[in-house]
């Protein structure tokens, strides 16, 4: 039976709504993030981006800044604010690459500027000189040891990729594997800087303005010096840290010399085709070569619950940065390997990257301090250093201060189970002072960090509850898309039904508890939940309204235009909700619209 687990309190204390100090919806929107943090080879100084949008300008810009990971410093930007290059055919913004020189006292990053994408060199006061000048987009781009050259990569010139479009224009668009007709137009579907490009895709996985050629290495000598701080660097301290999602660069152990151990993350399991997530096992092996898994709960789990792992020398620990139910909530967790005793270094109910959906910021590790980039659902972005000893947080950037101090609603993450026994979580807002029911206003499908709608920012939460609305926002249990019928096989719909259940027992629990008017609940839908929310719509009573971010159709005709390449959403999607291809459609599902004609047409 449906039940409630949990209900408690999340993010910044509660401050009572006053007149005129409560969040606006532009507050909302522009609320500044931190990402990119970038640790200087000696462990001394830490390079961060803050993304700033602006409601007046339309427009979002990014700032590179720099402070010093000891003593507290004013942060010091470096060079000016630039527009931000942006994911193809999602709507995020890459992370920024950028690179320390090997002295520690120079930053340079790939950025787009007046000539392009290219790599510049930053400094204090606006300082900014363009070191590649190249006529192509810097793809990626790394610092010799000695500091001396920059090697990079492009592809073809600017010049070349405009003529070739130009005259494919005049020749006629070939219909092939590397079109992309997930709703976008055939041409000029995406701004690359100061200019349109039209994506095209480039083997199995990656989609990149078409004619863009093959890659090139090249090489460029660097001219002088503009050091971030006239100081010389100091000392490397250990900055060695295993990300599990980054696995491919950063490795999946290390040696715990204090210990004398081996410190290694083993995979649980094969990985589900349907939910291709490796599962972690923390285990430590002494130099007799003895096994000693870790038992406590933080030490087993997929890479996005067990997050990274950190050995601290100086007690002996491996610290933990564990995310339960993929709520969000960041703890820091200190294991040690010799005496198998744990313990909770830091718990503030917050998230440790940045609260991304997407991309996020790992925490960067110097010494006993972790820098991260800490958000909650009433709590904006903010960057800060932990001590892995004693938990102590010190704020070393805050760019939404004045934001902070708003009086936002209470926050409290519900955790409850759906009929199935299918573990569920979100953060609930509701009204202050009414002892009525509220309507209710549900947000899907990640709650991470600051509330700004969900998933694609949909409905602002902190907007509606001072409106005298309650606002759900409910974050999707992952392991669901890998559940399997009593057949064995994967599941029509089945993740997208086992989400309406836990929407359903949701609107129950709060009902009963008398929070709610179960006869007034929306919804809002981006991406994946624009589906479930569409679904819903025509197969249940549940919601009075609903909004949608996104188109809620799976159009077969798609298939027969152009054959999909094996990560294509529109392969992916199907796969996802076991869904036949239409070309394989043998059972004729596809033809069943009263069933699903709100997601196949």
């Amino acid at each position: 039976m449906a039940g409630l687990i949990a209900c408690g309190a999340v993010g910044a204390p509660e401050v009572a709504a006053q007149s005129g100090n409560a969040p606006t919806l532009t507050d909302i929107v522009e609320a500044r993030s931190i990402d990119s943090l970038v640790l200087s080879p000696d462990g001394q100084r830490l390079a961060f981006r803050v993304i700033e949008r602006s409601v007046a300008r339309n427009s979002t810009t990014a700032q590179w800044y720099w402070v010093p990971m000891g003593e507290p410093a004013a942060p010091v930007a470096l060079g000016s604010p630039t527009e931000p290059m942006w994911v193809p055919l999602f709507d995020f913004i890459e992370n920024g690459d950028a690179q320390w020189d090997p002295g520690s006292t120079t930053l340079y990053v790939r950025q787009a500027g007046r000539h392009g994408i290219q790599v510049h060199r930053l400094g204090p006061q606006g300082a900014d000189r363009t070191v590649t000048e190249d006529p192509a987009d810097v793809v990626s781009f790394s610092i010799s040891d000695d500091g001396k050259t920059i090697s990079y990569k492009t592809r073809n010139t600017r010049e070349a990729i405009a003529n070739a479009a130009i005259l494919e224009q005049r020749m006629g668009i070939h219909l092939d594997r590397t079109l992309v007709t997930d709703g976008l137009p055939l041409i000029n579907n995406f701004r690359i800087g100061g200019s349109m490009a039209s994506l095209r895709r480039s083997g199995p996985s990656e989609v990149l303005p078409g004619h863009s050629g093959a890659l090139a290495t090249k090489s460029v000598a660097i001219p002088g010096r503009d050091p971030v701080q006239d100081r010389p660097a100091k000392a490397s301290v250990d900055q060695r840290s295993v990300y599990t999602s980054l696995s491919a660069e950063t490795g999946l152990g290390f040696k715990l010399a204090s210990q004398r151990t081996a410190v290694s993350l083993e995979t649980v399991g094969a990985m589900s085709k349907l939910l291709p997530v490796p599962k972690y096992e923390l285990t430590a092996t002494s130099e007799a070569g003895v096994k000693s898994p870790c038992r406590e709960v933080f030490c087993v789990g997929f890479s996005y619950a067990l997050r990274q792992v950190v050995p601290n020398e100086s007690n002996g620990e491996i610290v933990v940065l564990y995310e339960a139910d993929e709520a969000g909530r960041s703890v820091l967790y200190g294991w040690n390997p010799l005496t198998g005793r744990s313990r909770t270094i830091y718990d503030h109910r917050t998230a440790l990257d940045g609260g991304s959906s997407y991309a996020g910021s790992p925490c960067r590790r110097s010494g006993r301090y972790l820098a991260c980039v800490e958000a909650g659902p009433t709590q904006p972005p903010e960057l800060v250093r932990i001590d892995m000893e004693t938990g102590e947080r010190v704020t070393l950037s805050d760019p939404n201060r004045s934001l902070a101090r708003k009086a936002f609603a209470a926050a409290e993450l519900l955790s409850w189970t759906d009929e199935s026994g299918r573990p569920a979580n979100g953060v609930l807002m509701r009204p202050k002072g009414a002892s009525t029911r509220h309507p209710l206003v549900i947000t899907t499908y990640r709650c991470r960090g600051f509330l700004q709608g969900g998933t694609g920012s949909v409905v602002p939460e902190h907007i509606l509850v001072q409106r005298g609305i309650a606002t759900l926002c409910v974050n999707t249990r992952s392991e669901n898309i890998a559940e399997r019928g009593p057949d064995g096989h994967e599941i029509l719909l089945g993740v997208h039904k086992a989400s309406i259940e836990s929407y359903r027992s949701a609107i129950n629990l709060l009902s009963r508890s008398g929070v709610i008017d179960p006869a007034k609940v929306g919804i809002s839908g981006h991406s994946y939940s624009s589906n479930v929310v569409a679904y819903a719509l025509s197969n249940t009573n549940l919601f009075a309204a609903a909004t949608l971010g996104t188109g809620v159709t799976i159009d077969p005709n798609t298939y027969y235009l152009t054959a999909p390449v094996p990560d294509s959403w529109r392969k992916s999607v199907l796969r996802s909700m076991a869904l036949p291809e239409p070309t394989k459609d043998t059972s004729k599902v596809c033809d069943l619209l009263p069933i699903f004609r709100p997601l196949i047409t």
